[in-house]
């Protein structure tokens, strides 16, 4: 699974955090490079060892001369690894909620393509037209021919669009043509709108974060098995400096 490259950052637990507040600048830069450094590494951790946390944190001298103690009581060591436990938190708390909504949307498409293929609702239609021979001559009346003709069901994209939230009004043409690659009954359609409002439940929405429309149509369908994830209903994990 590849790395995420962002964590969620709380500024209120950062700054109330009496081990941070009694760092120096330096210290605390240190320390929240270190934490974006453990972050990108495979384990979410750093080397145990001083000389290269010398260099990593940018203190240089400092770190062997006091720096490391103040730093270091924020990490725990583990077959020499340091590691930090909020931010060991963060990364369990989005590999639950990819994994998620990784199975919901496999789930989702699953269903909906099978319908397609079964010839259920959703899809294509396929209608067999037969051609009415013409004239008299025996060959016109002694032959007939069949072909297939695929009828697409039809639903409107302008009445989506006009129940989406400003936020999200943007990127119109690519967004359609997404829209009517996969919307194709009625059935469809009301499924992206149970979509649409189990997306704008989400704690992200209401912090003021959309998806590009455009974005969201590429993966609608694992919207219809998403739930938020029940560590993000609790408290904040422990602060940073405990």
């Amino acid at each position: 699974m590849a790395k995420s490259p962002a964590f969620q950052f709380y500024p209120g637990d950062w700054l109330s955090s009496e081990k941070i507040m009694l760092m120096t600048p330096a210290e605390e830069g240190a320390y929240i490079r270190l934490l974006a450094i453990a972050w990108g590494s495979e384990d979410c951790g750093l080397p145990d060892d001083d000389k290269q946390l010398a260099i990593l944190s940018r203190l240089g001298e400092g770190w062997l001369k006091g720096g490391s103690r103040v730093v270091r009581q924020c990490f725990y060591s583990e077959n020499g690894r340091l590691y930090n436990a909020r931010l060991l938190k963060e990364r369990k708390k989005q590999e639950a909620w990819r994994k998620k909504s990784s199975e919901g949307g496999k789930k989702s498409a699953k269903v909906r393509w099978g319908k397609g293929l079964s010839g259920g609702k959703g899809g294509y239609k396929k209608v067999i037209t037969k051609q009415q021979p013409k004239g008299n001559s025996s060959s016109s009346s002694s032959s007939s021919s069949s072909k297939s003709v695929y009828k697409k069901s039809t639903t409107h994209f302008q009445d989506f669009w006009e129940s989406l939230p400003p936020q999200m009004l943007n990127h119109r043409s690519e967004a359609e043509r997404l829209y009517d690659e996969s919307v194709r009954s009625q059935e469809d359609y009301e499924a992206l709108k149970l979509a649409l409002s189990r997306y704008l439940k989400t704690k992200r929405v209401a912090e003021g974060f959309y998806q590009n429309l455009d974005t969201w149509m590429r993966d609608w369908q694992g919207w219809l098995k998403y739930e938020d994830p029940v560590v993000d209903n609790e408290p904040p994990p422990d602060g940073w400096g405990d």
